[in-house]
C-alpha cells in the first residue's frame, strides 16, 4: 500500500486561491456569516500545501513499490503520512478524530 499525505496538485494550490477569493472578494452576507470557517479551512489548505510532496515523489515510489524483490506491506509517502501512520499507531481513533475536528474547527 502507498499511503500518500497531501500531494502539490493544481487542485490544492486553486482551493487556497479560491478560499482567498471567498474570503476577500465573496458577497457579504456569507463572508460575514461563514467568514470564520472559511479562513480557517484556508489556513489549514495552506499549511497542507506548505507540506505537500511533488507527485513524482509519489510515482518514484510506486515505481519502487512494484519492481523491488520483496515489496514493503506499506510505503508512506510526505510528512502527513507519518505523521498520520504514528498517530494511528498510538491513538484510539476517536482522539484521532478530535484532532482532526480541532484543526478544521473555526477558531
Amino acid at each position: 500500500m502507498v499511503q500518500c499525505g497531501a500531494v502539490k496538485t493544481a487542485g490544492l494550490s486553486g482551493t487556497t486561491r479560491d478560499l482567498e477569493r471567498v474570503d476577500q472578494d465573496g458577497p457579504r452576507e456569507p463572508v460575514q456569516r461563514y467568514g470564520a470557517m472559511v479562513t480557517t479551512a484556508r489556513d489549514h489548505t495552506a499549511r497542507v500545501n506548505r507540506l505537500a510532496v511533488d507527485p513524482s515523489a509519489v510515482a518514484k515510489v510506486i515505481g519502487r513499490a512494484l519492481t523491488v524483490r520483496r515489496p514493503r506491506i506499506r510505503y508512506l509517502v510526505g510528512p502527513n503520512a507519518i505523521i498520520v501512520a504514528t498517530m494511528a499507531k498510538v491513538l484510539p481513533d476517536r482522539v484521532i478524530d478530535l484532532l482532526v475536528q480541532s484543526l478544521v474547527k473555526p477558531g
